[in-house]
């Protein structure tokens, strides 16, 4: 540090050395970043660590429903240090969690040989349970909900959803493992009863 006093008129103008104090700057902190919370997974990317203007983060963005870490990093350690008084990288965990599907999300169909040539119906559920009537021609389920699937549907696997005859069935639907990851069905969800009522046979008059 140098010293200056100006000249005047009973002063010489002299610069020197001053060595008597010394003072030191400094580094400025830096807040550590948080993770975003509540993330659940809808099909796109999201960010779970955000960057700063001081700092930079790898691996803080994703999609799948996952835990994840990411690592912040001082951009100018030599000037700035984390909250804690540290400069090392930081490693932020942070998560994406499943979506989960409920009863009202899923859409239940089926189809049978004698309704509209066996094309599939949608399956009205009113208190977990659907009514049916035999008509000697096989009923096969299906369910699915809205999601990335083929046309926009994901189609859940079912179990027990194949019967003829009058009676009341359980029927049960799982998610397919290949999209367990990001859904998960609530409890009770994928859980039917298929209650297939007596027909009505026709008797035509015989002419004589």
């Amino acid at each position: 540090v140098f010293v200056t006093v100006a000249e005047g008129d009973n002063y010489y103008g002299v610069t020197e050395a001053y060595t008597g104090k010394s003072f030191t700057i400094s580094r400025a902190t830096v807040a550590i970043p948080e993770a975003a919370e509540g993330l659940v997974y809808n099909g796109s990317e999201q960010t779970g660590v955000a960057g700063g203007e001081l700092y930079t983060v790898t691996g803080g963005s994703a999609t799948n429903a996952y835990g994840y870490t990411a690592t912040v990093s001082l951009k100018d350690s030599a000037n700035y240090v984390w909250a804690d008084n540290t400069d090392a990288d930081k490693d932020i965990a942070w998560s994406i969690a499943p979506k989960t599907i409920s009863a009202g999300d899923i859409s239940w169909a089926y189809t049978n040989g004698g309704v509209a040539d066996g094309a599939e119906q949608p399956l009205n559920i009113s208190a977990g349970s659907a009514s049916l009537t035999y008509n000697g021609h096989e009923y096969v389920l299906s369910a699915s909900f809205a999601g990335e699937g083929a046309d926009g549907r994901i189609a859940l696997d079912v179990a027990d959803g194949t019967f003829t005859n009058k009676g009341s069935y359980p029927v049960s639907a799982a998610m397919p493992t290949a999209y367990s990851g990001n859904y998960v069905l609530a409890e009770g969800a994928g859980s039917i009863t298929a209650d297939v009522a007596e027909g009505v046979a026709s008797v035509s008059a015989a002419t004589y």
